[in-house]
């Protein structure tokens, strides 16, 4: 990373003073964060991943010989990590934690509250959900002992716990921490009023799920309301809020009359601006958007989009709902576009083995083969492939 020489200066200077700030004794306000870590959390929340691994890069060298503030440091970088969307690294960094908590034997409450958050986080990224909220129960144990001044953070293990649970089609645990994060989640700035609109965003999914489209509608309303009126449209923070609020109307509502086109650019906009090309919200985002060219019949732009889908969802083993979405863009769309057919036979074979490695069905793969197989007058494959969609059914 590059940066100019009066930002080095800066962000050298501002780091020193907090870190002394460390050893002088000067906690936060919430008695668990460092001043560091809430500089870090700051750039953080406004996907500023650079600056914020600068100033945790420089908290670990100058608090190495402080047992407790080094392990909240790599914690830390973990978190980023995550939300930068490298999995792989952000457990690294646990693990490095990990060891040197045990090594020196911390038994700080705040530190282990937030390792068994990010192990859980951790987890569910990997799909292993039962493992998942094996550790956010853990953190939820430990929860007591770290007081009402870090609501924030308690929202957020609430939130995941919603999500996980969700996953599980556990709709009324879902539910029941969903309102848990939206009753303790602060509103004492812009980002916190994004997120906790998206919390209810996240409430009114479940009741989707659910069927109950009366509930859905009122829960969605404000959502819209609110993304309708912002000033600053653009925000980072606001990136799984247009997601989730598109899924939804697309799902429930004529997508001619609720779809919001700009909604969609603003995502396009703040995920090409803050994050990394292959970050699994950029999954979400080309799903969406091949699903929506699908229903307009512009096989051509799915085709594009989900394809583009696909390529980062190998990377992430909890987008298994958007992996059989895409396939089952992607196949048809081959199908309209493609003239040979032996090419749209052979990707529905070899998709239909890929989703059968990860518990998927891959039924749908042989009703496409088996029109591919129409188009030929090959009756007895015809047969053959309705017989294998059958049996997966």
């Amino acid at each position: 990373m590059q940066l100019s020489v009066p930002k080095l200066f800066l962000y050298a200077c501002s780091a020193f003073l907090l870190c002394v700030n460390i050893y002088a004794g000067q906690s936060s306000p919430s008695g668990n964060y460092s001043q560091v870590e809430y500089r870090v959390d700051s750039c953080l929340r406004i996907r500023d991943f650079k600056k914020a691994l600068y100033l945790v890069d420089l908290y670990q060298q100058l608090t190495k010989y402080d047992d407790r503030s080094y392990a909240a440091s790599l914690l830390k970088t973990g978190e980023i990590k995550f939300v930068q969307g490298d999995i792989g690294s952000g457990n690294d960094w646990l693990e490095k934690a990990e060891k040197t908590m045990h090594r020196v034997r911390v038994e700080d409450k705040w530190l282990n509250f937030r390792y068994s958050y990010l192990k859980g986080r951790y987890c569910f990224f990997m799909g292993r959900n039962s493992e998942a909220m094996q550790w956010f129960h853990r953190a939820e144990s430990l929860a007591r002992y770290i007081g009402n001044t870090c609501n924030r953070e308690l929202a957020g293990l609430y939130s995941e716990m919603g999500h996980t649970l969700l996953q599980e089609k556990d709709y009324a645990g879902a539910t029941r921490y969903y309102q848990y994060a939206i009753a303790i989640y602060p509103e004492n700035s812009l980002v916190d009023r994004h997120e906790g609109m998206r919390l209810k965003a996240s409430l009114a999914e479940v009741s989707m799920w659910q069927g109950d489209i009366d509930r859905y509608s009122r829960l969605i309303q404000p959502c819209l309301e609110y993304l309708g009126r912002l000033s600053d449209p653009l925000h980072p923070a606001l990136l799984e809020i247009y997601l989730s609020v598109n899924n939804l109307v697309y799902k429930v509502e004529d997508i001619k009359g609720v779809i919001r086109a700009d909604f969609l650019q603003y995502a396009t906009t703040i995920l090409n601006d803050f994050y990394p090309p292959d970050h699994y919200l950029a999954v979400i985002l080309y799903s969406q958007k091949g699903m929506i060219e699908y229903a307009r019949s512009n096989y051509a732009n799915a085709l594009h989009y989900s394809s583009l889908a696909l390529q980062i969802n190998k990377k992430y083993a909890f987008l298994d709902f958007y992996l059989d979405q895409d396939y089952g863009i992607v196949a048809p769309s081959m199908l309209v576009l493609e003239p040979d057919r032996n090419k749209v036979i052979g990707y529905c074979e070899q998709v239909a083995a890929e989703l059968q490695q990860t518990g998927l069905s891959p039924s749908y793969m042989f009703y496409i083969q088996s029109l591919a197989f129409q188009a030929k007058k090959d009756t007895n494959m015809i047969i053959n492939s309705l017989n294998r969609m059958i049996t997966f059914s």
